[in-house]
């Protein structure tokens, strides 16, 4: 019995084989997965997780796609999707949210029940695992803000981490340390009347749209800010808005993107963000780091 045959008998996982990650990431490259799996409970996630090990197989787990770059050659091993994973509601006066729920859709039901404090976030292609992994944020306000725990699979265990469990930190955090995968989340967001919080979301998607590519395939931004500056700032300083390699081009309307085109390739992107460190490091003697994770071989 395979690993393929072994989910089928005990979960009820979708998989699929071979399938290309260029359809399940921001950049829309990259080449196929051994094992692509949708898992639709934590039941299910825990049992291919423990599977996979099993095999031999390694795992990556996978929310939006917006944070990682996958090699042309692929992924030998097994991508999880998260997406499946996607309860959201009110519980006891807090908001929980399921790792696959985006935080556009945690926005969306924050707008709709009255509560504030994920207005400026609501634009970041993330869902609740991924954010709460980069501690993603916007304008100021960070997913982490207003979090009370966090629910993770830790190895077969699951345990509940407090917010300072979490080690929240500027796009990092302790949530996924060692085997940790993020499972839900609790959020205490205070209450406001939902037409302010409307406006409020309303208008930081505005600003968004007015200083970042929009309708186009990108992993937002690129590289963490470095202390006391700004990534984009120093790329554009240098004279690198709409520098291409192939299919990727680093964006003309904000220096910290990269956008791709029909025909790019994961190796067109990785190229590029190479080059802007190279020439940052040169002209400015800054040493920028990724944001985005690079997974397989490049």
């Amino acid at each position: 019995m395979d690993f393929a045959e072994w989910l089928k008998k005990f979960t009820s996982v979708k998989t699929t084989l071979s399938e290309p990650m260029k359809k399940h990431t921001g950049y829309g490259v990259g080449g196929a997965a051994d094992y692509f799996v949708e898992c639709f409970s934590v039941r299910d996630l825990r049992e291919t997780i423990y599977a996979a090990k099993a095999f031999g197989l390694p795992v990556k787990l996978l929310g939006n796609g917006t944070n990682v770059l996958f090699s042309d050659k692929g992924f030998r091993g097994c991508v999880i999707s998260l997406k499946g994973l996607n309860t959201l509601k009110t519980e006891n006066g807090a908001v929980f949210a399921a790792c696959g729920v985006s935080l556009s859709a945690l926005s969306g039901f924050c707008v709709k029940n009255g509560f504030t404090g994920a207005e400026a976030i609501s634009g970041i292609p993330a869902t609740i695992g991924g954010a709460l992994k980069m501690n993603a944020s916007a304008y100021g306000q960070s997913v982490s803000d207003y979090l009370v725990c966090a629910n993770v699979l830790d190895g077969d265990k699951f345990k509940t981490l407090s917010k300072e469990e979490c080690g929240f930190r500027y796009r990092e955090s302790d949530v996924i340390k060692g085997d940790r995968a993020v499972l839900s989340a609790s959020f205490a967001f205070p209450k406001k009347d939902s037409l302010t919080v409307k406006r409020l979301t309303e208008e930081y998607r505005s600003r968004r749209k007015d200083s970042q590519p929009c309708g186009c395939k990108s992993c937002g931004s690129v590289f963490k800010n470095p202390d006391g500056d700004f990534a984009g700032k120093i790329i554009d300083e240098a004279g690198l808005k709409g520098l291409t390699c192939g299919g990727a081009k680093v964006s003309v309307k904000h220096g910290n993107f990269i956008v791709t085109e029909t025909g790019a390739t994961a190796q067109d992107v990785y190229t590029l963000v190479n080059e802007i460190k190279r020439v940052i490091k040169k002209e400015k003697n800054v040493i920028l780091t990724e944001e985005i994770e690079f997974i397989g071989e490049f």
